[in-house]
């Protein structure tokens, strides 16, 4: 069901539009307004997913985004909670080696994804691995470095402050890979690309993005993060 409606809060009125859908798309958006001229409050259910695009429309047009628990429930401000928590989770690649056609392949195969991607520019390794720990300062970022060269990129990458790297190569099976993760709060996993095709290396980013962002677990706090 979509509704538009003004709602009253403690600051005053509010032109307030609710999408109550699981998924809230820009063309969701679209059927009931068309645009979101004039909107101030965009409120959607407790659990709902809310895609990228739609996220980064809100944040062009300074509108507030709010969830609500349910129909009676008050909407809850994105400032009520951490950014980490609410933002849309991004992944940004950098390419140290590898083929553009195998780079082409993997985009298309993740334009469909629940996370926003981000291709860093080509560059050498430690350049790349330098901008990856840059992008991964800030709130809900991952990041993934194609490298044929993933063991100097593991060390090369846990030098930096913030960074937590894994090999993919290191973890064996797809659920080795996620406990990996969450062992160290992986924040930035390296696949070597060579053996592996788009479709081999999606699963591994599926799998690597399930949980994130990650926080440093308490015992490895002073060391890894």
């Amino acid at each position: 069901m979509l509704e538009t409606k003004a709602e009253s809060d403690v600051e005053g009125s509010a032109v307030e539009l609710v999408v109550d859908r699981a998924v809230v798309s820009l063309s969701a958006i679209a059927e009931v307004s068309g645009n979101l001229d004039g909107v101030q409050r965009l409120t959607v259910r407790q659990k709902a997913i809310v895609t990228p695009a739609v996220r980064d429309l809100l944040r062009q047009q300074k509108i507030e985004l709010a969830y609500r628990a349910n129909n009676n429930a008050k909407p809850t401000n994105r400032s009520d909670v951490s950014p980490a928590a609410t933002a849309a989770l991004q992944l940004f690649i950098g390419v140290a080696e590898t083929s553009n056609t195998q780079m082409d392949l993997l985009l298309k195969l993740l334009a469909r994804a629940s996370f926003a991607v981000r291709r860093l520019a080509p560059a050498g390794l430690v350049a790349t691995i330098d901008e990856l720990a840059k992008q991964l300062a800030g709130p809900a970022t991952i990041g993934l470095l194609l490298t044929t060269e993933p063991a100097a990129a593991v060390c090369l990458s846990n030098r930096l402050p913030g960074v937590r790297a894994m090999a993919a190569g290191d973890a064996g099976t797809l659920a080795a890979l996620a406990a990996s993760a969450r062992a160290i709060g992986a924040n930035l996993l390296i696949v070597d690309p060579a053996g592996r095709g788009p479709f081999a290396m999606k699963q591994l980013i599926d799998r690597f993005c399930q949980g994130a962002p990650r926080t440093c677990p308490p015992q490895w706090r002073g060391r890894l993060d």
